[in-house]
């Protein structure tokens, strides 16, 4: 039943964090994330290095630490635009930590979830293009839009 709950609170996460990373690339106002832990005894040393990190939503860093980091991890990406960014610090590259996340866990779920669909459906309508044609390309395209 453990084993079950925690596959079942993991995958919630990796939903949830799919969600809000897909918000937070779609917004004009966001123009930077800061990463956040609880901030109590449960935060994990690696995950606590990287407390109040805050870049561009489209910097590199994020492809690798954006939450969730590890099982039960309870981190978030918080989006802020770019004067609260300014006001509260952005991160020098110099000063990023440079801890990664749990083993198995150094992804962005929301990212790779897009970009993995989108290859899939490229790929599958290059096997189907002899058979259909053009036709096949437009339907692609409309699917990658939604």
């Amino acid at each position: 039943k453990a084993q079950r709950d925690a596959a079942i609170r993991n995958n919630v996460q990796v939903a949830y964090n799919r969600g809000r990373w897909t918000q937070q690339q779609q917004s004009s106002r966001i123009t930077h994330l800061m990463y956040l832990t609880r901030e109590d005894s449960k935060v994990r040393p690696t995950h606590a290095a990287i407390n109040r990190v805050i870049l561009p939503k489209d910097h590199p860093f994020w492809r690798t630490h954006y939450p969730p980091n590890g099982f039960n991890c309870r981190c978030v990406a918080f989006g802020v635009d770019a004067e609260e960014a300014k006001r509260i610090g952005i991160t020098d590259d110099k000063d990023i930590p440079t801890d990664s996340p749990d083993k198995g866990w150094d992804f962005n779920a929301g990212d790779t979830y897009t970009t993995g669909i989108h290859k899939a459906l490229d790929q599958a309508a290059e096997k189907l293009k002899s058979v259909l044609g053009d036709a096949l390309g437009s339907f692609i395209d409309k699917i990658k839009g939604l």
